[in-house]
């Protein structure tokens, strides 16, 4: 497969055989690479492949910006809710990215959001387990 686009040093853009764009990750694959060149399959750590695509292109901006760690938590997010047969949108990688990237960045800044969801997403999570 081909580099169409890097993104930075741990993610590049390529075209799938039905010509559908590709976002794939992995520790170094990007790193001095340009558009044209082969993808060195043993880099490749994830495999991004979203049909709509307007959110492809969002998440490539979001990966762009943003530590590909963040997007394996949400890749493990959504897998999980599909092992629970739930309907996955693609926009949920973006949004869960995103919003794993600002959790994480407030955290760090020292700003604590007050969760008006608390004590309701524990009541389900116990109920879960139960």
């Amino acid at each position: 497969m081909k580099i169409i686009r890097v993104l930075n040093t741990n993610a590049v853009v390529s075209v799938d055989s039905q010509g559908m764009e590709l976002i794939m990750t992995g520790q170094g694959i990007g790193f001095k690479k340009r558009k044209g060149e082969n993808i060195d399959q043993s880099l490749v750590d994830k495999t991004y492949h979203l049909e709509n695509k307007e959110e492809s292109k969002r998440l490539q901006e979001v990966v762009k910006e943003i530590s590909e760690e963040y997007l394996g938590i949400a890749d493990r997010v959504v897998k999980e809710a599909k092992k629970e047969k739930l309907e996955i949108r693609d926009s949920l990688y973006v949004t869960l990215t995103d919003h794993i990237n600002s959790a994480v960045a407030r955290y760090r800044e020292g700003i604590a959001l007050k969760n008006m969801m608390k004590l309701h997403l524990l009541q389900c999570i116990s109920c879960l387990q139960n």
